[in-house]
């Protein structure tokens, strides 16, 4: 192999790289969290008629955090823990 083809074999290599990590630190970010529905199931006691609850600390006010146009996580705003996604 030429010293030219090793460089782009090395650049492509390097960008599938990238690409994989980013792909896998979204996952982790949103995909991992369950949805309101499934929040609303695992903490029935959390989440009544009002506004929800944190499950770590019991904080009552959550905000949003935008990962992409349509994808979405609800933090608590008292500890900071990711509560699901939307």
């Amino acid at each position: 192999m030429s010293s030219d083809a090793l460089v782009t074999l090395a650049i492509v290599g390097f960008l599938a790289l990238v690409i994989g990590l980013s792909a896998l630190g979204f996952w982790n970010m949103y995909w991992r969290l369950p949805t309101f529905d499934e929040y609303r199931r695992r903490h029935p006691g959390l989440v009544k008629n009002g506004p929800l609850r944190c499950n770590r600390c019991a904080g009552g006010r959550v905000f949003l955090y935008h990962l992409t146009e349509h994808h979405r996580r609800h933090l608590c705003a008292t500890c900071g823990a990711a509560l699901y996604r939307s």
